[in-house]
């Protein structure tokens, strides 16, 4: 509650439902966050940021396509495909990953949106009415303008 001006502080849970209430008031945290599974848009940024981490070229992969193979995945699964497909492709003759390989490896996964379907219903149904989306969908990306999802500009911080 109480923090030294320009401090910005995040905290995260995978279900806040089973917190008390005193640590969900208003005034406590300037504003509570639903991220849902990520769009889309999130999900080719996430496979294109992962690609980089793994020192592989996202320019070489349909990312479009390997986001279509991964609707309702979340981030650690969607970031779990690239070294499984680099495995595919060293067992493969050693070769290059390809937009093949991350599709291939996608669909032998079952997300957990589906292992958990009615909690991760219950948990969208409790944020529609008590938090802000922390991301726009992608009608609401191009009704914007802004190509992508609402984003934070942190400041350097000069610590005393």
């Amino acid at each position: 509650q109480e923090r030294p001006p320009g401090a910005f502080l995040a905290a995260t849970a995978n279900d806040i439902t089973g917190l008390p209430p005193e640590l969900l008031r208003k005034g406590r945290w300037d504003e509570l966050f639903w991220v849902d599974l990520p769009t889309p848009r999130e999900i080719r940024e996430i496979l294109r940021v992962s690609l980089l981490k793994y020192n592989r070229d996202p320019s070489t992969i349909d990312l479009a396509a390997v986001a279509r193979s991964c609707q309702g995945f979340t981030g650690s699964e969607i970031d779990a495909l690239v070294p499984d497909a680099m495995f595919r492709a060293f067992a493969d003759g050693r070769r290059p990953i390809c937009t093949e390989d991350l599709t291939v490896v996608s669909s032998r996964i079952v997300p957990l949106s589906t292992t958990m379907a009615g909690k991760i219903d219950a948990m969208r149904e409790w944020a529609r009415k008590r938090a802000r989306r922390a991301s726009l969908d992608e009608e609401q990306e191009e009704a914007a303008g802004t190509g992508g999802g609402r984003s934070l500009d942190v400041d350097d911080v000069t610590r005393n």
